[in-house]
């Protein structure tokens, strides 16, 4: 799926949203800092609970932006979603096991 940056408010995107990967280089598909630190901590192991406490967001909230974010990338499950995030380079594996290594004692 091609994104053109005109095409990202009408998709439900912030204005501030950067069409960039972590590389630096142009991104087929990008989130807001938000949308990716809540994926990044479920890829990480964390349930909707933890997430929503460490973030300060409702449960709700959270369950809102996954579901969100899957259907913007057209996932059915959230290791659909998972892959579709790697392989968009919206997320690293690399973000994900530091994550998980910060979070797990």
């Amino acid at each position: 799926m091609r994104l053109h940056p005109g095409n990202g408010r009408r998709l439900g995107f912030s204005s501030r949203t950067s069409f960039r990967n972590q590389r630096g280089t142009p991104a087929p598909f990008a989130l807001t800092e938000n949308r990716r630190d809540i994926l990044v901590r479920l890829f990480a192991g964390e349930r909707v609970g933890e997430i929503a406490a460490r973030t300060g967001r409702s449960e709700s909230t959270v369950q809102n932006t996954l579901r969100t974010v899957r259907k913007q990338l057209r996932a059915r499950t959230h290791v659909d979603l998972m892959r579709e995030s790697l392989r968009l380079g919206i997320v690293t594996l690399e973000e994900i096991v530091a994550r998980a290594a910060a979070v797990r004692p």
